[in-house]
């Protein structure tokens, strides 16, 4: 490869002639082609990545610790709107922009989740734990959230999220806890304090439902003994108030 600068021009006696510098350019032209080349294989590994980014089953969400404390949703992949069963994109941003970044989880498992935030904001690099979501449809799954924080090299402060949903996991691992406890038990009770919900299982599948606060009612009434009875009432409402165990 050679690079060419020529020139017109005319002498004293008027005639013409062309001046022209030859210049190698072989060594130029192999270092722009080693650019080229590299340039172009980074395109393909930042298209591969970024390929891959979106289709990972699990929700990935990057949030900027701003100096007060509170999270900025700075960048986020196609699994993150889907888990929390937005329709499309535009309605994920819509609702996660307003800076509320713990809007869908479960109320009763809202005070663990800022927990374990606050032990990441006060130094840990790292958590891992599992929680409930309420969906925009109104359904419920469960998650395992791993957080991870990071100073990129710009000295950004960053939270990385990442949602598996692990909603079927959890419900065979209730249903072998279940069928466990009911091969030792004549029955088994389920209660959904949200929904005010009580469900009486046997061993034979059978299912009764019913009113959690009529059950616990009645019960005090005709099966507790009467000095037992606050006992009791006051047992399930410790439960309702937050505490995850008693006995």
């Amino acid at each position: 490869w050679t690079q060419m600068y020529a020139q017109k021009l005319n002498n004293n006696q008027g005639k013409k002639f062309i001046t022209a510098i030859v210049i190698s350019m072989d060594e130029l032209a192999e270092k722009d082609q080693k650019v080229k080349e590299l340039d172009t294989e980074l395109r393909r590994k930042t298209n591969y990545l970024q390929t891959l980014y979106h289709c990972l089953p699990c929700g990935i969400m990057r949030y900027i610790i701003q100096k007060d404390g509170k999270f900025k949703l700075a960048r986020y992949n196609e699994a993150a709107w889907q888990i929390f069963g937005f329709d499309n994109e535009l309605q994920y941003e819509n609702a996660m922009f307003d800076g509320d970044t713990l809007k869908f989880t479960h109320p009763e498992d809202l005070r663990m989740v800022q927990n374990n935030v606050r032990l990441m904001i006060s130094g840990e690099s790292n958590r891992t734990f599992e929680h409930r979501i309420i969906r925009q449809d109104g359904s419920i799954r469960w998650v395992q959230v791993m957080l991870r924080r990071f100073v990129n090299e710009q000295e950004e402060d960053f939270l990385m999220t990442i949602f598996t949903d692990i909603t079927d996991q959890v419900k065979n691992q209730t249903k072998m806890y279940r069928d466990a406890l009911l091969s030792h038990m004549d029955e088994l009770y389920e209660v959904d304090l949200a929904q005010d919900t009580i469900v009486a299982k046997d061993g034979r599948g059978s299912r009764d439902i019913r009113s959690f606060s009529s059950f616990v009612e009645q019960w005090c009434m005709h099966v507790v003994a009467e000095e037992d009875r606050s006992t009791l009432q006051a047992f399930f409402a410790a439960i309702d108030s937050g505490e995850e165990s008693l006995r």
